[in-house]
């Protein structure tokens, strides 16, 4: 079943306690879809895999709302990025 996040303060309740294992989420805007896994850092940012290529970022939650570096924060308002 699939959830959606509702804020980046909702996503980041979703992480706690992610440290050692990823939780999934996808951007779903009709037919197109990009998955992607998060987690945790010690250091309490985001450990975001984009699958679709296999690329690692590691960002401050602060940074998700800026479009140059993810999409996460610009999908969340469209209500499109949802865990699963």
């Amino acid at each position: 079943m699939m959830t959606k996040v509702n804020s980046v303060e909702e996503l980041k309740e979703m992480l706690v306690g992610t440290e050692e294992s990823p939780v999934d989420f996808c951007i779903a805007n009709g037919m197109v879809r990009s998955s992607k896994s998060l987690m945790l850092t010690e250091e309490g940012k985001v450990n975001i895999l984009n699958e679709i290529d296999d690329t690692e970022q590691t960002l401050a939650f602060e940074e998700l709302g800026n479009q140059e570096l993810t999409n996460i924060g610009v999908s969340i308002d469209r209500g499109i990025f949802f865990k699963y």
